[in-house]
């Protein structure tokens, strides 16, 4: 049966109404995880669309909450490290026995990769052990394509299982990948079928990092959002408040949070009338209640910790700016788009954040206020701006969600990832 991202709006249909189709096998090193919402959905979305999938990852996400549109797939991932040695140690015999070559080469592929570090050995031969056993579950059900996601070290498990497996491989880049690729990852890009980027500037970065790599094979695939999921409210709840600015993000350093608590302050002290809720966990969460504390910002700033996708709609329903602060360093100029900030413009809501790479293509000024630097004076004096101009909000707000729909909508996305299985996606439509 279908695995369904939106139960009430769609149907399960049984597989055999479909018919046959080539199955893909996903790769993923935690799954689903809480801060990759853009991973999982489009596993569901795929799934509703009719595509035939396995899911691997190495192990479940860190405990700690899973999203309830994710929590079905749990049943439907095999965890690798959850394996038994004896199976594991069962499946590198049955390799050796079959195909010797293969498997000897992977391995002096894999070994090769640590060149004169002792200390990548020991990584190397476990990215090849689990690469085996993926290899023989991939052969043994008749898979025909790995797509992995992240150029890390799960990549160079399925590198190797690719090669065990005989089968070709895709990879999906995240941007902070490019900070630290290994020897065996930029042979796995190499070796790929297709590569996948969330952006254009993430793609020129790959090219740059790995001279040789054919730019043919190199793909932008913007990361995607269910527009009939995430809408704009049609009657905003009633507030204490005039207005309400949200964010969502890890509390965590460099997400320009320290910043947007002075800038509160400075708006407060202003005499604006407004409250902002601050979505999200992380390290740093004690250290901004406190600076909210120091700065007497009790009645103005609400952290609502991690919250479940229905309530974030709902909190962002009555949003009238989304607030992403993100300073420019090095780290976030390589991160991939931000998922909340796609979400809050799909919601019709005008967005506020810094100019950095994987924001500059989705964000100018008919939908938002880019700024170089968050500095909490210019962040106050544009937020103000906005507050003070409805009709203005309105039309960014407008122009914001049909950006979306045109060119990160779930369902546009996926069928361009399907297209790239070398499949046709009419021959999916349920029917």
């Amino acid at each position: 049966m279908f695995l369904v991202y939106n139960e009430k709006k769609s149907k399960t249909l049984p597989r055999d109404a479909i018919g046959a189709r080539k199955t893909i096998a996903y790769l993923f090193y935690s799954f689903p995880r809480y801060t990759e919402s853009y991973a999982y959905r489009e596993v569901l979305q795929l799934d509703k669309l009719g595509l035939d999938m396995a899911l691997f990852a190495l192990r479940r996400e860190p405990p700690g909450p899973v999203p309830n549109e994710a929590v079905q797939l749990l049943e439907k991932t095999a965890y690798l490290q959850r394996m038994p040695l004896p199976r594991k140690l069962a499946y590198h015999v049955a390799v050796f026995v079959r195909h010797p070559f293969r498997y000897v080469l992977a391995f002096l592929k894999q070994m090769l990769f640590a060149g004169q570090n002792p200390l990548l050995f020991w990584r190397n031969w476990r990215v090849f052990w689990i690469g085996v056993v993926l290899g023989r579950k991939l052969y043994r059900r008749g898979l025909e394509h790995l797509h992995i996601h992240h150029a890390q070290t799960i990549t160079a498990v399925g590198y190797v299982a690719s090669q065990i497996a005989r089968i070709p491989f895709s990879i999906m880049m995240y941007g902070k990948d490019l900070l630290s690729l290994k020897r065996d990852a930029r042979a796995a890009l190499r070796k790929a079928e297709f590569v996948l980027c969330f952006n254009e500037a993430h793609k020129e970065t790959l090219l740059d990092h790995i001279p040789g790599l054919p730019q043919s094979r190199i793909h932008v695939l913007h990361p995607g959002v269910d527009t009939d999921v995430f809408k704009p409210v049609d009657e905003k709840k009633e507030s204490l408040f005039q207005y309400r600015l949200v964010t969502v993000t890890q509390l965590a350093p460099n997400r320009g949070l320290e910043a947007f608590l002075t800038c509160c302050k400075i708006l407060d002290a202003r005499h604006v009338d407004f409250e902002a809720i601050i979505i999200g966990e992380g390290p740093d969460r004690q250290k901004l209640q406190e600076t909210a504390n120091r700065y007497r910002l009790n009645h103005r700033v609400r952290f609502s910790g991690a919250r479940r996708m229905e309530e974030i709609i709902e909190i962002m329903g009555r949003a009238d700016l989304f607030v992403l602060p993100l300073p420019r360093t090095r780290e976030n100029d390589y991160e991939s788009t931000p998922m909340a900030l796609l979400e809050a413009m799909a919601m019709g809501i005008p967005v506020v954040t810094t100019e950095i790479e994987g924001i500059r293509e989705l964000v100018d000024e008919s939908t938002g206020r880019l700024l170089d630097e968050p500095e909490p004076v210019a962040l106050a004096d544009v937020i103000e701006e906005l507050l003070m101009q409805g009709v203005v909000r309105e039309e960014m707000g407008r122009q914001a969600r049909l950006r979306i729909q045109r060119q990160y909508q779930l369902e546009k996305t996926s069928r361009q990832l399907i297209r790239l299985f070398s499949i046709d996606p009419k021959k999916m439509e349920p029917y």
